[in-house]
């Protein structure tokens, strides 16, 4: 895939899933890299990259680790086995849960609870996830492969927690206070998952964590076209159209990773000593 292609195909959300947009922006620099390109060449292509997704510190992470060391490889190997080994020590937490709810789409989530979870005793609810119904993709991808899905307009994300007895998403960034970012309506929802008392666990690569916040810069949040919300409003009509927002770590029981289930308050420590050369 050529890199305008992949630069277009993000944008569209044709490729998405935090995980695999930096799996896809690897391999389109390895190519480059391939045509004997200069390192002004990389950055350039990593920058243009990077713009599509700014709410993306794994995607960033990924790209200068390649970059930096020259290991395309190494870098699509972890990022390949990640969602795996996330799956593998999710099951601590999920596999006696028969009532799912997830947000949004998330491929660790999904292979997560593919690699756990029977679907003849396993009922998954979910919520559309306006305004591009991101979660209509969670639900086909689980009903494909056997699975009841309960499907549920956003608006009605209590009663899908109340019939469901944990809650799991995934994040695209984690600051270093151990609080997540993921899709818009997460941490509305992870508050609601508190009062009503449902465990909300989130399933992530470690390579998430934003080293850029241990010194104070926040995590950007990506604002997408208004027209993706309304395409002709009525004049006066100001519409925000934010990708993500910031989930509160008070409001999160665990983060699995693939180093293992951690408290949020824990993320930077366990970075640092997992992967000091990201730092």
């Amino acid at each position: 895939m050529e890199l305008e292609e992949l630069l277009e195909k993000i944008q569209n959300l044709e490729i998405q899933g935090a995980t695999e947009i930096a799996l896809e922006s690897v391999k389109a620099l390895e190519r480059i890299d391939k045509e004997e390109s200069t390192r002004e060449d990389l950055e350039e292509a990593k920058e243009k990259i990077l713009d599509t997704r700014p709410t993306e510190p794994a995607l960033r992470n990924a790209l200068n680790y390649a970059i930096e060391t020259g290991r395309f490889e190494e870098v699509k190997k972890h990022l390949k086995n990640s969602r795996q080994e996330v799956a593998e020590k999710a099951a601590e937490l999920i596999e006696d849960k028969e009532n799912i709810y997830t947000h949004c789409h998330s491929t660790t989530v999904m292979e997560a609870i593919k690699e756990n979870k029977n679907p003849e005793t396993t009922k998954i609810h979910n919520t559309e996830t306006r305004p591009l119904f991101q979660g209509r993709k969670t639900a086909k991808e689980l009903a494909g492969v056997g699975f009841k899905v309960i499907h549920h307009v956003d608006a009605a994300a209590k009663y899908a927690l109340n019939e469901s007895e944990v809650m799991i998403i995934g994040s695209d960034a984690i600051d270093s206070k151990g609080n997540i970012y993921n899709k818009i309506g997460s941490e509305m929802i992870a508050e609601l998952a508190e009062r009503e008392k449902v465990p909300v666990f989130v399933l992530t690569d470690s390579w998430k964590f934003d080293p850029r916040t241990i010194n104070g810069e926040k995590v950007p949040i990506e604002r997408r076209n208004s027209k993706e919300v309304w395409k002709n409003p009525p004049g006066n009509v100001e519409i925000h159209n934010p990708a993500f927002e910031r989930v509160d770590r008070s409001f999160i029981d665990r983060i699995v990773t693939e180093t293992g289930i951690i408290q949020p308050e824990e993320a930077k420590e366990r970075f640092r000593k997992e992967y000091p050369e990201l730092l």
